[in-house]
């Protein structure tokens, strides 16, 4: 049921950001991380993490740090499990971070990642 259950949550709290419900979406995120790291589910874990970095940079104002932490954590563990979504979402969602927080070296670097990644994967953005 964990196998079904976690990714909803996940797709749920996707949903709510997107219909600007940043509370909602938190706690929904929030939820899953847990319900992850409980069950064992470290590529939901991974991809849950990378949300959360997008709430928290999506906040207004921006919580730089948070954001960082939670994008960081999922590099990390994307990177150990072999997700290249997660990790060109995640140095996208850097690039972006790190660009409205005036930090242009950084934020140049990691959406050069993102780009590379993107169009490794053959993903049509633009």
């Amino acid at each position: 049921m964990m196998a079904v259950y976690s990714p909803a949550l996940v797709s749920l709290s996707t949903v709510y950001g997107l219909a600007g419900r940043p509370a909602d979406a938190l706690q929904s995120a929030e939820r899953v991380l847990l319900l992850s790291r409980t069950h064992k589910q470290r590529g939901v874990e991974a991809d849950t993490l990378r949300i959360l970095g997008d709430i928290h940079a999506r906040q207004v104002p921006s919580n730089v740090e948070a954001a960082d932490r939670c994008y960081r954590e999922a590099l990390s563990l994307a990177s150990e499990l072999g997700m290249p979504p997660v990790l060109a979402h995640c140095h996208f969602g850097l690039g972006n971070l790190y660009h409205g927080a005036g930090k242009r070296k950084e934020a140049q670097d990691h959406l050069i990642a993102a780009t590379t990644m993107y169009r490794e994967m053959n993903v049509q953005f633009g």
